[in-house]
């Protein structure tokens, strides 16, 4: 059996679709494991080739304020133009994983509980507060928080 990656990139506001395939990956005699590691080598691939070769590029100087903060809403706002419902969205900011290894949030869960000392400061500091950023552009949380809300 053969499986062909595809991937298709539209940029943001753009009239055109750009269609990309990849060569087949076999799965004959290979675990599913190493497949599925390798189609999304693939397809990851795929997807920043074209990111690279189509969409306008930024430049960051003139880029202001929150950037996170702005793409969210510039995001939350493409959800609620195509009328979707919350249990649509809800199921598509769902990652599903194998429950044989632990998120980055499970791992992370752990670490709120780690109290800072002036031994480990200089470790835990650092990671406690890239946890606090992450959280606060959680974009999940951002949708149920403001779903029904414009920008201000």
């Amino acid at each position: 059996m053969q499986i062909v990656p595809v991937c298709t990139f539209c940029e943001h506001g753009g009239d055109t679709i750009y269609f990309n395939a990849a060569l087949p990956i076999s799965a004959r005699g290979r675990e599913k494991e190493d497949v599925l590691e390798e189609l999304r080598d693939s397809l990851a691939t795929m997807v920043w080739l074209s990111v690279e070769r189509h969409s306008t590029p930024l430049n960051r100087a003139e880029l202001t304020g929150d950037i996170h903060e702005r793409f969210m809403w510039e995001r939350c706002r493409e959800y609620q133009r195509v009328k979707w419902y919350e249990d649509v969205w809800e199921e598509e900011l769902t990652i599903y994983r194998d429950k044989r290894h632990p998120t980055p949030q499970m791992v992370r869960a752990t670490l709120k509980d780690v109290k800072i000392t002036k031994e480990n400061a200089y470790i835990m500091a650092p990671i406690l507060a890239r946890i606090e950023e992450d959280e606060r552009y959680d974009f999940k949380r951002f949708m149920h928080e403001n779903w029904n809300r414009s920008p201000t």
